[in-house]
């Protein structure tokens, strides 16, 4: 069988320790409180015309939405 994913990503999985789905899980607690955490410092941008911490966590948010409702 193929793997799922290129060989470059290989590594990734391998780097979770303990059951996947519960990591996701836990990760899906803890960001909304990392979200509430920024303040302030959600509004930096690393560069003019560079995406604030803000956006980015909107962008990735409007994409899980996106696939959400793909895979349904």
């Amino acid at each position: 069988m193929n793997p799922l994913q290129p060989k470059q990503y290989a590594d990734y999985p391998s780097l979770v320790t303990g059951d996947v789905l519960e990591v996701l899980e836990q990760q899906a607690t803890e960001f909304p409180d990392f979200l509430n955490s920024l303040d302030n410092k959600a509004d930096y941008a690393y560069a003019a015309g560079k995406w604030t911490v803000k956006e980015m966590a909107g962008h990735i948010i409007h994409h899980i939405a996106i696939l959400h409702e793909r895979y349904l």
